[in-house]
């Protein structure tokens, strides 16, 4: 089963409208156009160096990116028609990493606590539309739900995650839980040069699971492996991370939607 957007392109109905215009907690975003970014959270001019931030604003609100390497293209671009090119400066081992939220900290945007209560029968999900040209041009390609942290140039080195990583064309399931090493399985798809696929976690209490067990899904269908549930009280937010291989590839979105279960039209 999955998550299925009734409304298309974003428009928002008589159960989103609550949620997503009066508390924010809902967007969605078709990347079908230029996307303006600038520098940090003072809005300066985004330079390219190596650790610094820039904002991405789209409609539905902003997305946070950092730097991983000196980037000469200073932020996602629509290119060629394909989507949103938002793996940077085309050179190996530079990229950059986005996190869906106004903010690092608990009172962000995108951000969940994680606690088993208040999660009972009202998970997030975040669910990420994009294609890879060159797949063997990944040194890694990392998208889930990540604690709420400063960002880490090595994505292993968060402190507790959840993600699919496509590496190469293979596509990984992968989580830390309280810092200790990555447990990655490997899911056996493989995805293609060129292709367009979908991502989706799903976090929340389900299946007598406590409130941070999560959910895989591929092109929506679930991918039964590798269970893993974030602490209680954990604070979690989506994000992308992408750095290049020797091949270099671009890294298009063409949608993303992230929110409450209970304020898309059809619920798991």
């Amino acid at each position: 089963m999955t998550i299925n957007r009734q409304i298309k392109d974003g428009a928002v109905g008589a159960r989103k409208r609550a949620s997503a215009v009066r508390e924010r907690t809902y967007q969605f975003e078709p990347c079908n156009m230029n996307i303006p970014t600038l520098g940090a959270l003072n809005a300066a001019l985004a330079t390219g160096a190596d650790t610094t931030t820039f904002t991405t604003y789209f409609p539905g609100g902003s997305v946070l990116g950092t730097y991983t390497g000196i980037n000469t293209v200073l932020g996602p671009w629509f290119g060629n028609g394909q989507g949103l090119a938002v793996a940077l400066t085309g050179t190996d081992n530079i990229g950059g990493g986005y996190v869906f939220s106004d903010g690092y900290n608990a009172t962000s945007r995108h951000t969940m606590t994680v606690a088993d209560e208040s999660a009972i029968g009202n998970p997030m999900f975040f669910r990420i539309k994009f294609k890879i040209t060159t797949v063997a041009g990944t040194d890694e390609c990392v998208v889930g739900f990540r604690k709420a942290e400063t960002h880490q140039a090595n994505y292993e080195d968060y402190d507790e995650m959840a993600a699919f990583n496509i590496d190469a064309g293979n596509v990984f399931v992968e989580t830390i839980l309280n810092g200790a090493a990555t447990t990655q399985v490997d899911t056996g798809i493989n995805w293609l040069d060129g292709e367009e696929h979908e991502i989706k976690l799903i976090v929340g209490a389900t299946l007598g699971q406590g409130g941070g067990y999560v959910q895989f899904f591929y092109d929506g269908d679930q991918i039964g492996v590798n269970p893993f549930t974030f602490d209680d009280a954990e604070v979690i937010v989506p994000f992308f991370q992408v750095i290049q291989a020797a091949g270099l590839t671009e890294v298009y979105w063409t949608e993303f939607e992230i929110g409450e279960v209970k304020n898309v039209e059809r619920a798991i």
